[in-house]
């Protein structure tokens, strides 16, 4: 099996993808291992050095490279982190050398295998190291399926987080809105610094980026919201509005956090939405408790009962167009 290390030159990006601290290391060597075991067995079948990949071949592969790379935690005496790079084009991974219809032909077996041997590789090592952490980052969020999220989670859920990108503000909102009814835990980062764009990007996992003094106040009021509401986006998730990215329509949602009795409502008011208000039936709370609610713009609370906000909602004014609104919320005693 040492000899699939040998073949992809494997000793020189062990330590690369598991990170332990230390400086990252320059991006050919942090590129995407998991396809090792897929083109390390392609070419030494290609090449004559090895037959088609059986079951029990590629349980072997998992467990050489889970060995390999435990070891070097072993040897660190550390509890290792993982980032699973995929910073290739993956059909061009499954597609052999092209130029022969077998090599077609088996263009799907080679991903399904080679899905099989990522997640067998994570398995492995995480039986070696129950304490494993896995960040699944893979070129901007292709790898936030079912099966890896069950074992990862995403520090970066989408390389969609840069000014320059058409949409972006609108595309993350829409990121929340649909991811939420799957990942509790999700992250991003953000280089915007006016509140309806920053709060697009608001995730129990928040990062901002090129720090300025002029933009030092607005990412100090971001992380200070986020780390207030962050908590809560771990809880009961409700959409409040239809999915949409539309410049003319208004999208919000609401986390709620029956055991504690708080939560919080997002709404975003889009550029060219002619209307001010918007009224949200809420979902979760207690029809026989009073809720205080706070807007975080303003400060200012009221005292609302939980059969009401239940049945005829909770009207939400934005004068700002674009503007968004952050309401919290407690359940009293």
């Amino acid at each position: 099996m040492d000899e699939i290390g040998e073949l992809v030159g494997a000793e020189r990006s062990w330590g690369a993808v598991l990170s332990f601290g230390e400086q990252l290391l320059d991006c050919w060597r942090r590129a995407a291992f998991v396809i090792v075991l897929c083109h390390a067995w392609l070419a030494m079948w290609q090449s004559g050095r090895a037959a088609e990949p059986t079951a029990g071949a590629r349980s072997e592969a998992a467990r050489w490279t889970a060995a390999k790379f435990g070891g070097i935690a072993e040897s660190r005496q550390q509890t290792p982190s993982g980032r699973p790079p995929f910073t290739t084009d993956p059909p061009f991974s499954f597609k052999c050398d092209g130029k022969s219809s077998r090599d077609l032909r088996w263009q799907g077996m080679t991903e399904n295998l080679y899905v099989q041997g990522h997640l067998a590789f994570w398995d492995e090592l995480r039986r070696r190291h129950p304490g494993l952490r896995i960040d699944s980052c893979a070129s901007g969020g292709r790898r936030n399926d079912l099966e890896t999220m069950r074992r990862a989670v995403p520090l970066l859920r989408s390389d969609f987080q840069f000014p320059n990108m058409p949409g972006v503000v609108e595309g993350n909102q829409g990121h929340t809105y649909g991811l939420s009814f799957w990942l509790p835990f999700q992250g991003t980062g953000c280089y915007l610094y006016e509140p309806y764009a920053y709060r697009s990007f608001y995730l129990p996992s928040f990062g901002m980026g090129a720090l300025t003094a002029e933009n030092t106040p607005a990412q100090q009021r971001a992380y200070a919201e986020c780390r207030q509401i962050a908590p809560l986006m771990l809880a009961d998730y409700y959409p409040l509005t239809p999915y949409n990215r539309k410049s003319n329509q208004w999208i919000a949602w609401q986390f709620n956090r029956p055991e504690q009795g708080t939560g919080m409502v997002q709404a975003f008011r889009r550029p060219q939405s002619a209307d001010e208000m918007a009224r949200f039936r809420l979902h979760g709370l207690d029809p026989g408790a009073d809720y205080v609610l706070t807007n975080l713009d303003s400060g200012e609370s009221q005292t609302l009962a939980g059969r009401p906000l239940l049945d005829k909602g909770l009207a939400v004014s934005i004068a700002a167009r674009p503007g968004s609104a952050v309401i919290v919320y407690k359940k009293e005693k």
